[in-house]
């Protein structure tokens, strides 16, 4: 559970991939969910739910512009996590670049926000593979950490050195 590896933060935010506010009440720039019990257990519960989640088009570019935009606060420790199983995007590459020129204050050249990437491992599948290579990226080139969640289900993972990627069986 990401909360509980921040286990007192000043807010929260809950956004789908479009830049849609999940939490209702405390959409838009500059609201923050106070951080309680209940409203951990808010979001949780919400979350747990896909239809809750709108329509996602599996393409962050959008929702990370509108969480930057809308709640990065100099000097202020905010992080972003994505998280997923897949991107449908022809164009990874200038997605990544996207992001970064978004995330990179101009005059200074530092990060806006840190941004981690959380991926679900289910059954292997391409986009997975691709997804998995993204959320790495993206990670590394905004301060985060990209994190693998195993599924339920999942024989193995795949594992993708330089040479090209080879599933392993356990």
């Amino acid at each position: 559970n990401i909360m509980d590896i921040h286990p007192s933060i000043k807010g929260i935010q809950v956004m789908n991939d479009q830049g849609i506010y999940l939490i209702k009440g405390y959409g838009g720039k500059g609201k923050w969910m106070i951080d309680t019990p209940s409203n951990r257990q808010r979001v949780l519960d919400m979350l747990k739910n896909p239809t809750n989640l709108g329509y996602s088009m599996s393409n962050p570019v959008n929702g990370i512009r509108k969480a930057i935009n809308n709640h990065h606060i100099e000097g202020r420790k905010i992080s972003i996590y994505l998280l997923g199983d897949e991107i449908s995007n022809s164009n990874v590459d200038l997605t990544l670049d996207q992001i970064y020129r978004l995330n990179t204050d101009k005059l200074s050249g530092k990060k806006k926000v840190r941004i981690h990437g959380i991926i679900f491992a289910g059954l292997p599948h391409s986009n997975l593979i691709e997804y998995s290579n993204f959320m790495r990226h993206l990670s590394l080139n905004n301060e985060g950490t990209a994190l693998y969640i195993p599924i339920s289900g999942h024989s193995g993972w795949y594992d993708c050195p330089a040479g090209g990627c080879t599933y392993q069986g356990d």
